[in-house]
């Protein structure tokens, strides 16, 4: 397993991808806010998206929700450090739901899960 800073998440996640599909473009955010105004922008052009659960100012919940709105197809996927966000993950129809610490394993099964 790897226990990673959060800021190095966004590169194992993107490093997990690339094992399975060459090709993938993968941005990464800094705030839940810049994640969302690409949403709103680009949200029909998102394949798979990662988010944590607890972000600093909002959740990814609320990142979930506004890309639904704009691309029903879109695979989501949240990250916590616990269970204890799951059955509100269920409720707004997340495709999967990781714990951390993350494994490059764990990203693996994710994006084959979700094609």
């Amino acid at each position: 397993a790897l226990n990673a800073p959060r800021s190095i998440v966004p590169s194992m996640i993107a490093c997990g991808l690339n094992q399975v599909k060459s090709g993938s473009t993968i941005v990464a955010f800094s705030s839940a806010e810049k994640a969302i105004e690409m949403i709103k922008k680009n949200g029909k052009q998102i394949d798979l998206c990662f988010t944590e659960v607890v972000m600093h100012g909002s959740s990814g919940f609320r990142i979930v929700e506004e890309l639904r709105r704009r691309n029903r197809r879109a695979k989501t996927v949240l990250i916590a450090q616990d269970k204890d966000y799951a059955l509100e993950a269920l409720r707004v129809g997340v495709n999967d739901y990781l714990i951390e610490p993350l494994t490059i394993e764990s990203i693996h099964h994710v994006q084959i899960s979700c094609r």
